[in-house]
């Protein structure tokens, strides 16, 4: 690869990180404005803290997955 070559390449992955981020961005205030729904309207959500909630659902989330594998082997 020539310089020209590797530096296009080089603006382009970091283009390329930069759209990632700001994507990254959009789904995480995406999620946090579902959380907020969710705590509103699920009456024995209110008092429970936002952090326990991700949480919650990231061990159910990692349930589904470990049991889609095991259906597959």
């Amino acid at each position: 690869m020539t310089r020209s070559n590797i530096a296009s390449a080089v603006n382009a992955a970091q283009a390329g990180a930069e759209a990632a981020k700001r994507e990254g961005a959009r789904y995480a205030a995406e999620c946090g404005r579902l959380l907020a729904q969710a705590k509103e309207n699920i009456s024995r959500l209110k008092n429970v803290p936002a952090s326990d909630i991700v949480i919650a659902i990231g061990d159910v989330q990692e349930d589904r997955k470990r049991r889609a594998a095991e259906v597959r082997l």
